[in-house]
């Protein structure tokens, strides 16, 4: 009687832990992709026209060994330690062993871009095994990236490109954008006589800020003006300012007509215009949108048995600018006044729960290198993936939109077309970095 008591009672035991153990496993969200947009290091300033002024205490300094608008040593160790972030956060995901498809990582062209992508790569996948560790005294392996040259990235640098200009320029003149530059006015006329340099619109102050940033973080001394107006002040609000000009929308209307879907105001400004959002950070979230559902196009095939190879890649690695960062931050409407610090980032990881995939939206401080969870307003911190499609549907560009002739600008207008013309013309950068999704008839 005894026995048998126990033998029913262990057989309970063991059916709850069981239950508990399916329960716990269902429970537990599995990652099937992660993208990240990172800013680059921190780095020297740059005397191209636009940053370094005539009354600049540094105008004239080499900047030597490593030249005007590139990393700095520690610029380089902060690209590294988001490496070793993403390597600690992923390494049961994405394995130690690098495998060549498993990463892609895509820079702009710039030195700083480039070499923080090959940092930040070089402390993701160290070699570990003995046919990839090359050289017993060097741990570090090459691993490929890619860039397209900087008048046909209409990828990271879209703002320079001709229908976001004119869109931007026009934003610059709407009444309510020149009352909100107007409080800004009197230092704007203050600077112009301090720097020795025409401060009048939003890219002078922002130039102006982020040439204070590189100094400073070099332990510079800036002029005693300076700290007036950096780091905290009017010079940073109307940075700030800058940013959310270049972020505008159409629906300003609806903030004021109670609950409206996220889709209507993802760009959270002071005055509208939608274009702008659209062009400008349109590309980079068409791209990350691409990449997740290329994966579960992949899985549903293979269910299906319609195709058993899933796709291998599962990071993507976007290095760019802090106004990418800026800008995704607005597009999902979870933006507050800041600069993104030099390597911060916005990670996307793409889950998959109980058959069903969600989104995770993460933000990269850099400095201080810590991870803040986000939540996407109308929706939750995990937020359903098909939801996630519909709340971000009116930021993805169509092809016509992401046309991207920057030759037809000033800046722009000395370069020389190559033959394939047309195609530099209609390039669209994420065909190039995501897998293609094959079309809904064809499943």
């Amino acid at each position: 009687m005894l026995s048998s008591f126990i033998h029913g009672n262990y057989l309970l035991i063991s059916l709850v832990i069981g239950l508990n153990a399916i329960l716990f496993t269902s429970a537990q969200p599995q990652i099937k992709l992660v993208n990240v947009v990172f800013r680059h290091g921190d780095r020297t300033p740059d005397n191209n026209g636009y940053e370094m002024y005539p009354n600049d205490p540094y105008l004239n300094y080499s900047f030597y060994p490593e030249g005007l608008a590139q990393l700095t040593n520690p610029g380089k160790m902060r690209a590294y330690e988001l490496g070793q972030v993403l390597h600690s956060r992923y390494k049961n995901f994405l394995g130690d062993l690098y495998l060549p498809n498993l990463v892609k990582g895509h820079s702009s062209d710039y030195d700083r871009t480039k070499m923080s992508l090959q940092l930040l790569l070089a402390s993701l996948f160290p070699p570990v095994n003995i046919r990839q560790r090359w050289n017993p005294t060097l741990n570090w392996q090459p691993i490929p990236t890619s860039y397209v040259p900087r008048v046909d990235d209409n990828f990271f640098l879209s703002d320079e490109c001709p229908q976001f200009l004119n869109e931007y320029n026009r934003v610059l003149n709407l009444s309510v954008t020149k009352k909100t530059l107007s409080r800004f006015q009197d230092m704007m006329n203050n600077l112009t006589q301090l720097t020795g340099k025409k401060i009048e619109k939003p890219l002078d102050i922002y130039y102006l800020y982020h040439t204070f940033v590189a100094e400073s973080s070099m332990n510079f001394t800036l002029p005693e003006w300076a700290y007036d107006y950096f780091p905290y002040g009017l010079l940073f609000n109307a940075t700030v300012a800058g940013y959310d000009i270049a972020n505008f929308t159409p629906l300003l209307r609806k903030l004021y007509s109670g609950k409206v879907s996220y889709s209507q105001i993802y760009c959270n400004v002071i005055i509208s215009f939608y274009k702008t959002c659209l062009l400008f950070i349109g590309p980079i979230i068409r791209a990350i949108t691409e990449n997740m559902l290329a994966v579960q196009n992949a899985e549903w095939n293979s269910t299906n048995h319609k195709n058993k190879n899933l796709t291998s890649t599962k990071i993507y690695l976007y290095s760019g600018h802090e106004t990418n960062i800026a800008s995704l931050l607005h597009a999902f409407n979870v933006y507050t006044p800041h600069i993104p610090e030099y390597s911060s980032a916005i990670i996307l990881e793409l889950l998959q729960q109980n058959h069903q995939y969600y989104v995770k939206l993460l933000h990269y401080r850099g400095i201080p290198p810590v991870i803040d969870e986000l939540q996407i307003p109308d929706c939750e911190y995990l937020c359903p993936f098909e939801k996630f499609l519909k709340l971000t549907e009116d930021l993805i560009p169509s092809n016509e939109e992401m046309v991207c002739d920057k030759r037809q600008t000033e800046d722009y207008a000395d370069t020389k077309y190559p033959a394939d013309k047309d195609n530099v013309i209609y390039r669209l950068i994420t065909n190039q970095l995501s897998i293609l999704v094959e079309d809904n008839n064809n499943i």
